[in-house]
């Protein structure tokens, strides 16, 4: 049993998903969402984003945030919505963005709580 429980951890753990739990609460998640000039950016592989996505999200896989979010978002204290499928993926963005010397970073965890934040469904 014990060998069990330390596979189905690293497992989890490799997929992602050790940031899982709950996401922010919708108004945390709203006030993010209400600033002006924020990004919404979709951190998952493209063929999850292709399955459904926010409307208006940018994607960027993690393996690219280094890369990429300079340039899409160059002022460090732009305020920055992350997700992914649980939380995991967008949590390593965030670090890497902080890391970076972004500020305003909020880890949102699902594509679904940033919809229903917004009031929309997910578009493909």
């Amino acid at each position: 049993m014990r060998n069990l429980l330390l596979s189905c951890f690293l497992i989890f753990s490799a997929l992602g998903c050790s940031n899982a739990g709950p996401p922010p609460k919708k108004d945390v998640i709203a006030e993010a969402l209400a600033v002006p000039g924020h990004l919404i950016v979709d951190v998952r592989s493209s063929d999850e984003f292709a399955g459904g996505h926010v409307d208006g999200a940018i994607h960027v896989p993690v393996s690219q945030v280094a890369e990429r979010m300079p340039t899409i978002a160059p002022e460090k204290d732009q305020q920055i919505v992350l997700y992914c499928a649980v939380g995991g993926r967008a949590a390593k963005a965030e670090s890497t963005l902080r890391s970076m010397g972004y500020t305003k970073i909020l880890n949102a965890k699902t594509p679904d709580a940033v919809a229903s934040a917004m009031g929309k469904d997910l578009v493909k």
